[in-house]
């Protein structure tokens, strides 16, 4: 039997990144959820009420500082955990500042 640990709403625009997170999240017991632009990820936080939020800050139709903003206004206990190819030290604290749990860096 499959029990889940919980939903993952992974929001990154990059294929690859879905290709090697999914099954990495499932063979840990999670349920992933793909969004690749920042609307869908506010309407599918809306809608499967995620437990975690993986996020990348370069998506191609929004901001992402601006779409942790959202998040936090409207999930202020949501874990988010910012996952990007921005690896600069501002983007990291002010990712941490905004309400990003984590700030993990992309090889």
């Amino acid at each position: 039997m499959n029990i889940s640990l919980g939903t993952i709403l992974v929001v990154d625009d990059e294929a690859q990144i879905h290709r090697f997170l999914t099954p990495a999240l499932t063979a840990s017991g999670y349920t992933p959820i793909r969004a690749e632009r920042g609307d869908e990820a506010l309407r599918l936080a809306a809608s499967r009420a995620p437990d975690a939020i993986l996020l990348d800050l370069g998506l191609p139709d929004s901001e992402g500082l601006d779409l942790l903003r959202t998040i936090r206004q409207g999930y202020p206990a949501l874990p988010v955990i910012v996952v990007t190819a921005h690896d600069s030290l501002t983007n990291a604290i002010d990712s941490i500042k905004i309400g990003a749990f984590h700030f993990i860096s992309k090889p």
